[in-house]
């Protein structure tokens, strides 16, 4: 799998967002170090990565919502987040 872009903090807040307000599942691959984001628009269709990077404090605040829809999924890695394979999720 390899992520589009490399997202701070605040961008990945940003895409949470923007995914959660159209709807759409988010899955954080992450391993302590960083993470990849992801969608899917709907529990059919594959998870498209979004980007990875840092999931910090604003990214926590902007998962509220999806988690609350029951539309967040996390899945802790070992590994490099990049390496995970998105269509075990």
């Amino acid at each position: 799998m390899s992520a589009p872009g490399i997202f701070s903090d605040e961008d990945m807040a940003k895409a949470i967002e923007m995914s959660a307000s159209k709807g759409h599942d988010v899955l954080v691959v992450a391993n302590g170090f960083t993470a990849v984001l992801a969608e899917r628009l709907a529990s059919t269709h594959p998870w498209l990565p979004l980007g990875r990077g840092d999931f910090g404090l604003k990214c926590g605040v902007a998962a509220k919502v999806p988690a609350k829809a029951g539309r967040l999924w996390w899945q802790d890695v070992v590994d490099s987040p990049v390496a995970a394979d998105l269509s075990k999720h």
